[in-house]
């Protein structure tokens, strides 16, 4: 996907994701032929808005969001009525398109580099277009954020994950990165206390139901 199509998709959801209380994390666009173009939405951290009408479909909340608050299904269905309209109007693809709004998810993709400021500390999965010297041609790492530096992001890597000549951490370019996003680990059933272990089941239960509404040419699919 071309930045400029992604900036044009972003500046187009933006005010609509704020009128529902929500910011756009991120755009993506999947496929081609009929492409699938999927916008992830987080609670947006400066608007508080009232409760809808239906509280029986707005109350279900999606995990992996940045407040705490979340995201709900029914904000979510909004939105993509909001975009497919939206998208029809502006006439941004020569072909039919698929539409998906839903929450960035436990293990969310990091769109830029500015993002993973508020993860200092968290397990990173990266995928690079090049290896970095040093690294014998790899260009899949997993590891610890430990800082960003300039236009760079710094991953410390396992000493199992690595060879005893290579560096603990290592600095990857943004522009050198073809995808970031963030390692989940839900806690082992039988550790801790129980009411822990019951949030560990709810998080898998919800995250195997995004909130996801898809339109095709104008169609709308209500999941």
């Amino acid at each position: 996907m071309s930045e400029s199509l992604a900036a044009r998709l972003t500046s187009l959801a933006e005010p609509l994701a704020e009128s529902l209380g929500l910011k756009v994390w991120g755009v993506e666009i999947i496929g081609q032929g009929v492409p699938v173009v999927r916008f992830f939405v987080d609670a947006h951290p400066d608007i508080s808005l009232e409760a809808d009408e239906d509280p029986a479909e707005d109350s279900i909340i999606m995990q992996g969001t940045e407040s705490q608050g979340g995201v709900s299904i029914g904000q979510c269905e909004k939105l993509s009525r909001m975009l497919g309209l939206a998208l029809e109007v502006e006439d941004l693809f020569s072909s039919r398109w698929t539409l998906e709004v839903s929450s960035p998810g436990l293990e969310r993709t990091f769109f830029r580099l500015d993002q993973l400021a508020s993860y200092i500390g968290r397990e990173l999965d990266i995928t690079l277009f090049q290896a970095p010297d040093a690294w014998y041609g790899r260009r899949h790492f997993t590891g610890i954020l430990e800082k960003l530096d300039g236009e760079s992001l710094i991953l410390r890597i396992a000493e199992e994950n690595r060879l005893a000549e290579q560096p603990e951490t290592v600095s990857l370019a943004w522009e050198n990165v073809r995808r970031a996003r963030l390692v989940h680990h839900f806690p082992e059933p039988g550790k801790k206390n129980g009411s822990q272990q019951k949030k560990g089941r709810k998080a898998n239960t919800l995250k195997e139901k995004p909130a996801e509404v898809e339109h095709e040419s104008g169609i709308e699919e209500n999941h």
